[in-house]
């Protein structure tokens, strides 16, 4: 690949922020966007982090997590997953 070619990284919040725009599912590693929601009240659509979750595991965990969970990933939440826990936290109501 031409490294020219490859795309710059847009950044945390343009990405938090795309997904909100278009209503999509954040799948993340990256712990820094719960920082982003909880503490700087950014905007945001549903985000699943996973955490040291194997390759070959996380599409079934993901699997796993949207049937369990359906009703909560409209409601915008922020959903945790390692190998022993999901966690849900719920935005603030005001």
């Amino acid at each position: 690949m031409d490294p020219g070619s490859r795309r710059r990284d847009p950044g945390d919040d343009a990405i938090l922020q795309q997904a909100y725009e278009e209503q999509r599912i954040l799948l993340t590693a990256d712990k820094d966007f719960g920082e982003l929601i909880f503490v700087y009240n950014r905007p945001h659509s549903t985000i699943i982090r996973l955490v040291d979750i194997p390759p070959r595991k996380q599409v079934i965990l993901l699997d796993k997590i949207l049937e369990k969970y359906s009703r909560e990933v409209p409601q915008n939440v922020l959903i945790t997953a390692d190998l022993s826990r999901i966690r849900i936290k719920y935005p603030e109501t005001g």
